[in-house]
């Protein structure tokens, strides 16, 4: 009887965990603008601020975490033997422009109906 070792899991990168939170914390605080006055702060030293240090920075940040957490899941399952994604460049550059495609189009309906009210 053979007895089949699970692969090691790899310990959480709390850094990562770290700045996600940070992320997710700098974009609260740039919704909590809008989220106390839908007209934003009036004009002066609190927008300004505001705008020049948290504006479309931890948008950013998040993003790329976003985007790097595959990356570290391919390489996880490339370590444990797993491959069912496809191996070739071609599936994955394929996949890729299919979710660009799908994106343009949900953008595009969205772009319309909107003029509608809907």
């Amino acid at each position: 009887m053979t007895v089949e070792q699970a692969p090691l899991a790899v310990p959480r990168l709390r850094e990562l965990d770290a700045l996600r939170g940070f992320a997710l914390g700098g974009i609260l605080l740039v919704n909590i603008e809008i989220m106390s006055d839908p007209s934003g702060f009036a004009p002066g030293a609190a927008r300004t601020l505001s705008e020049a240090l948290f504006h479309n920075k931890f948008y950013v940040l998040f993003s790329f975490l976003f985007g790097y957490s595959p990356t570290m899941q391919f390489r996880s399952a490339e370590r444990a033997g797993v491959s069912g994604l496809g191996d070739s460049a071609a599936a994955r550059i394929a996949r890729a422009l299919s979710a660009v495609a799908a994106s343009r189009a949900v953008g595009r309906f969205r772009c319309r109906t909107a003029d509608f009210g809907i």
